[in-house]
């Protein structure tokens, strides 16, 4: 795999971007995520781009590659110091491993004892409305190794760039402290209401029309030189 890519590589965690809420399905879908994913592999061509997420996407683009797997087990598919960019929007710091997914959740919002509950089915947003103080730190540890992850596999002076809402940062910065990213090295901006230029998830919460419209932040880590 790593060895018919590119040297410019860009992976982008969470990008199908499908819930399992029927209101965010019938404003986003695959339809959206996949022309994204399309429009911005075809204004890079020279960039190889890989979405990490357990539901399937089929992107219309030589340079796209889907892989079918959790933050952690697609991340290890990539060899250390190969990648220049990481990005993840409304995903990253909501998620916690399936193993340690609360059983009364598992029991109120996944009825299908059967199907897989891991991290990247779209619950996570569900889990941050509903985690107990007690379930908080191992949300904090799974982010912590998805970012320790992104550490090892970026270039030097590339950035993580992750994409969320106010309790997503919260956790995020929290996680950041005990990872080896440098918490005072985050660039954190708030996005203003766009016309387009960031991804469908994103875009909905920006642009809902609703009396509350949620904060989305924009957080950059940097990986130094050495």
């Amino acid at each position: 795999m790593n060895s018919a890519m590119p040297p410019n590589i860009e992976i982008h965690l969470g990008n199908v971007g499908s819930c399992r809420s029927s209101l965010f399905k019938w404003f986003i879908g695959e339809n959206k995520s996949a022309k994204y994913c399309k429009k911005i592999a075809d204004k890079n061509p020279n960039t190889q781009f890989a979405g990490i997420d357990l539901n399937e996407l089929s992107v219309d683009a030589q340079n796209w590659q889907q892989v079918p797997a959790d933050f952690l087990t697609g991340l290890q598919k990539f060899e250390d110091g190969s990648v220049s960019k990481i990005s993840s929007d409304l995903a990253l710091g909501y998620y916690m491993s399936n193993k340690d997914l609360p059983e009364d959740f598992v029991a109120k919002f996944l009825p299908t004892a059967h199907q897989p509950v891991e991290p990247g089915l779209g619950v996570s947003r569900l889990v941050s409305l509903y985690l107990r103080p007690k379930d908080y730190p191992k949300l904090l540890h799974y982010t912590q190794e998805v970012l320790d992850l992104c550490y090892e596999k970026l270039l030097p002076h590339c950035d993580l760039v992750i994409r969320a809402d106010y309790n997503g940062k919260q956790s995020l910065m929290d996680a950041a402290k005990k990872s080896k990213f440098n918490p005072n090295d985050i660039d954190i901006s708030r996005l203003a209401k766009s016309d387009g230029q960031y991804s469908p998830w994103v875009e909905y919460q920006l642009n809902k029309f609703f009396l509350w419209r949620p904060q989305v932040f924009e957080l950059k880590f940097k990986k130094p030189a050495n």
